[in-house]
């Protein structure tokens, strides 16, 4: 198995409606802002020759090799903020951070088996993801999720 990621328009061209390049901002107010965009590609070597032994698994490195298949690839298109507050504690001098507000929203989610887009995949994941910021609520060092 091998897996390919990235943030480059190149790689998200074609699967995502926002491909320009992500950004974090830093605001006034420790406050920091993003917009990002991600891809992954899940690859396996659909072809090893249990016969050649051990000298078929460095065969299957090679990238170029034209056994590898793609199984699945998703793309991610979020955006959110978070602001910070910050404090110093002089007796053991060190500054300590919280997460005061947060939030994120998945604007986009596309999911593809080879070339073929797979809906019910990506409505899977969608709510997935919306529980896992529901479940950013509930964790004691943020103080407000929306």
């Amino acid at each position: 198995m091998d897996v390919r990621c990235g943030f480059n328009k190149q790689f998200l061209k074609g699967h995502l409606e926002d491909v320009y390049v992500s950004q974090i901002a830093l605001k006034e107010g420790n406050r920091l802002e993003f917009a990002m965009h991600f891809g992954c590609g899940i690859f396996v070597h659909n072809s090893i020759d249990k016969d050649e032994g051990p000298m078929a698994l460095f065969k299957a490195i090679e990238q170029d090799s034209k056994y590898w298949v793609n199984w699945r690839s998703f793309f991610l298109s979020m955006n959110g903020a978070a602001e910070f507050n910050f404090h110093s504690v002089d007796m053991v001098q060190m500054i300590f951070g919280e997460v005061r507000d947060f939030d994120i929203k998945f604007n986009e989610i596309k999911v593809f088996k080879g070339e073929h887009e797979v809906a019910s995949e990506e409505k899977l994941y969608q709510e997935k993801l919306d529980n896992f910021k529901n479940q950013l609520k509930s964790l004691p060092f943020l103080s407000v999720v929306k």
